[in-house]
């Protein structure tokens, strides 16, 4: 929840981008496996402790903001793109999939439709999403 923002339940969707991470540039495995190795997993953390724990090194807070940007849009970002403050397309390692895609965060959290997908009537998208 801290860093999309939603409850979010571990799917085949969650387990897909993962896979994605761990076939990327390297970085990103070589960062998280250090995360996950981290002595303070042995209990459940609150925000607070995970926040402390996402923010003891760049390399932290840089895996934090691609997971962000990967559960948001399905892109998975170049990690040396990363630490730059404005992002581009040609930041992109691997763009999203059609099923990536849909299934993104950025949907749940504008409340709308993704593009080509709701198979609604003309006129749909003035309705929130039923999901």
């Amino acid at each position: 929840m801290l860093l999309t923002g939603f409850s979010i339940p571990v799917d085949m969707h969650a387990l897909n981008l993962f896979e994605r991470i761990r076939g990327g540039d390297g970085q990103y495995q070589a960062v998280l496996d250090g995360l996950l190795s981290d002595q303070r997993w042995g209990a459940p953390l609150g925000e607070e402790e995970l926040l402390e724990l996402l923010q003891a090194s760049t390399d932290r807070k840089l895996l934090a903001r691609g997971l962000t940007y990967l559960w948001y849009t399905g892109d998975l970002l170049q990690w040396t793109k990363l630490a730059h403050d404005e992002l581009r397309p040609e930041s992109l390692l691997t763009a999203a999939t059609p099923p990536d895609f849909y299934a993104g965060l950025m949907w749940q959290a504008i409340s709308a439709h993704p593009p080509a997908l709701s198979g609604g009537y003309y006129g749909h998208w003035h309705y929130q999403p039923e999901n």
